[in-house]
């Protein structure tokens, strides 16, 4: 079969840092930020090995008319168009569907938002032929397999449909286990100089995001994987199968600069050292960043890991208070915290913090000091958003089930301006301008400035350079 793969644009609304502002036209091509799409390309692959001729469009990339992306799909007589979609652009890929539909394709929709609400995605949109709700590789080639063969589709796992007028959501299968036994996405299908990572996620480019394990051991309230059945089950693959596909990045494409999206990377110790090892060993230098938990890196890590290329931590610290760390399911304390940042910092790798403000019955006093933590730990790069109970997440689910959600209207649902949480202190306007305030506070002190000029000597100047030009104009213009 004929089957396109297509990830919706974000061009309609550009938000800073969870709605800090909005509008309507594009940002120059510079500004524009986009990370490959892994979760398509790991279903390309596995579509490709069934005999499927699988091509993939990726709207992050290029701004299209409705009649230019129609264009595109007549012309290529497509048999099945597949969408990925997030709560941020459910709207964008219900359109994308109409298309298709229009153009006489089945139509198949999965990733983060149908998978926390696929009843409610199939019963909002008639268009969508069919669902595939949590991993999607295994389910979409059975769908496929069924659909060119004539053979029913009701016992496939992890699949939503409509039959007898009603809409059915199939249960899901045990997740992959042994993820070294998957196959390396599709990496064919795009053209990796095209994409701009996110700033401060790389230093040379081409570069390349990369999945060393799936599923996450914690149980943060506003992550929108806490509602799966899986999510706290952690699956990695093994150190020498990470490096591999590093190798076949760099020998096929060019590619010596990585982003691991893992939840936390740092997690499996032993893997973490193993890949570490590797990465020392190879003839020519691999740069990465990553995600990681405040309270499970050390001081000998972060020294491996330095040795072996990192260059960048992200950390999500979040709160400020020990009451809000509880409040949010947060495994790690203050004091763990400040030493993480310090011995990161220590060890000459970049720090990130993301910091979150608007829990429910968060005082605006605990709100400052969250600020304040900030402002003492002075990160190389902070973020300051507005909670956001993602569908999936268990406080979406707790609000849901008690009719608390003000708005299903998924096109508005990141605009905390239209949105309110019951008991919030600060809501709409006020907490944007509390976020906004919270920037400005910290990018704009003295010592902040000094450690940006210091990095601009120690780091890349040339994407440092990028980062000030792109921070101070969004501020000017928020």
């Amino acid at each position: 079969m004929r089957v396109l793969l297509v990830r919706p644009g974000s061009h309609h609304v550009h938000r800073l840092q969870g709605g800090l502002r909005e509008h309507d036209r594009p940002l120059p091509s510079w500004f524009s930020e986009s990370e490959v799409e892994l979760g398509l390309l790991y279903i390309a692959s596995y579509l490709e090995r069934a005999g499927h001729e699988v091509s993939l469009l990726d709207l992050q990339l290029s701004r299209q008319t409705d009649k230019s992306y129609r264009d595109h799909l007549s012309r290529g007589s497509w048999n099945v168009v597949g969408i990925t979609a997030g709560t941020g652009y459910i709207d964008e890929a219900q359109r994308i569907v109409e298309l298709a539909k229009a153009e006489g394709a089945l139509t198949v929709m999965g990733g983060h938002h149908p998978s926390a609400l696929p009843q409610e995605t199939l019963e909002a949109c008639p268009e969508i032929d069919y669902i595939i709700h949590g991993e999607g590789e295994l389910p979409m080639t059975e769908l496929l397999d069924a659909l060119e063969n004539g053979r029913p589709v009701e016992n496939i796992f992890n699949l939503g449909f409509r039959t007898h007028g009603t809409v059915r959501v199939n249960p899901a299968r045990p997740p992959i286990v042994d993820l070294d036994d998957m196959l390396f996405p599709a990496w064919h299908l795009v053209d990796l100089k095209k994409y701009r990572p996110a700033m401060n996620n790389y230093c040379i480019r081409p570069h390349a995001n990369v999945l060393a394990s799936r599923g996450c051991p914690y149980s943060c309230i506003f992550c929108s994987r806490t509602g799966s059945r899986h999510s706290r089950k952690y699956y990695s693959r093994s150190a020498e199968n990470i490096v591999e596909e590093l190798r076949y990045l760099e020998s096929e494409y060019g590619v010596r600069d990585i982003f691991f999206v893992d939840d936390t990377f740092t997690y499996d110790r032993d893997r973490l050292r193993r890949v570490c090892e590797l990465l020392i060993k190879k003839k020519k230098r691999t740069y990465w960043s990553c995600y990681a938990c405040p309270d499970e890196v050390t001081e000998e890590s972060l020294r491996l890991m330095k040795r072996a290329g990192c260059f960048h931590i992200k950390y999500g610290f979040e709160v400020g208070t020990e009451r809000m760390i509880k409040a949010y399911g947060k495994s790690a304390s203050l004091q763990q915290c400040v030493e993480a940042v310090r011995l990161t910092k220590k060890a000459g790798i970049e720090v990130f913090g993301g910091f979150i403000f608007g829990y429910p019955g968060e005082t605006v006093e605990e709100m400052r000091q969250t600020l304040r933590f900030a402002l003492m730990l002075s990160p190389d790069v902070a973020v300051f958003q507005s909670l956001v109970p993602f569908p999936g997440s268990s406080l979406f689910t707790y609000y849901d089930k008690r009719g608390e959600l003000l708005s299903r209207d998924w096109s508005r649902y990141l605009d905390t301006a239209h949105r309110v949480l019951p008991d919030q202190t600060l809501y709409g306007e006020h907490l944007k301008q509390f976020i906004r305030n919270a920037f400005v506070k910290f990018y704009f002190r003295p010592r902040f400035i000094v450690q940006k000029i210091r990095r601009l000597f120690i780091g890349h100047p040339v994407r440092e350079i990028r980062n000030v030009i792109i921070g101070l104009v969004e501020l000017l213009s928020s």
